[in-house]
């Protein structure tokens, strides 16, 4: 009779250092911080309620639904937190959460530091103005974070 395989101590202790750090990664979470990760988890099902709506007709929620998919995907690409974009943009970080989850639509003054706090070209932010429904967007300046 074979005894079964041991495991190696080194293959154990990078198992559990792995678990470890996901629990640090857990636990350094702020209580609003998991709200918005809950509600990012949440945003594909407004995104299809979205485009439900838009298709029943009911445009002002299907547009709130596609500037917060939009805006999302930008900061996600550009690397940055919601944490972040919010207090640079001088907004509250759980409205910038509801707005990319698509339970708010910003009006057209809170896109424009929005787009200021990603950095967005002229191009993306005539892009994000026309995805929210404003049409043309004014011109983007620096957002205040990024000031002198």
């Amino acid at each position: 009779m074979t005894a079964p395989p041991l495991v190696s101590v080194t293959e154990t202790v990078e198992v559990l250092l792995e678990q470890l750090d996901m629990i640090r990664q857990v636990a350094t979470l702020t209580a609003v911080e998991m709200a918005c990760l809950i509600e990012e988890n949440r945003s594909l099902r407004a995104e299809n309620a979205a485009l439900r709506m838009s298709a029943s007709g009911d445009a002002a929620q299907a547009r709130a639904g596609s500037t917060g998919a939009w805006l999302r995907a930008k900061r996600r690409a550009a690397g940055v937190t919601q944490t972040l974009v919010a207090s640079r943009a001088g907004i509250d970080n759980t409205y910038l959460c509801h707005i990319e989850s698509g339970l708010r639509h910003p009006k057209r003054n809170v896109l424009v530091e929005l787009a200021g706090a990603l950095r967005l070209t002229e191009d993306e932010a005539t892009e994000l103005m026309g995805v929210a429904g404003y049409g043309v967007a004014v011109s983007v300046a620096p957002s205040r974070a990024w000031e002198g």
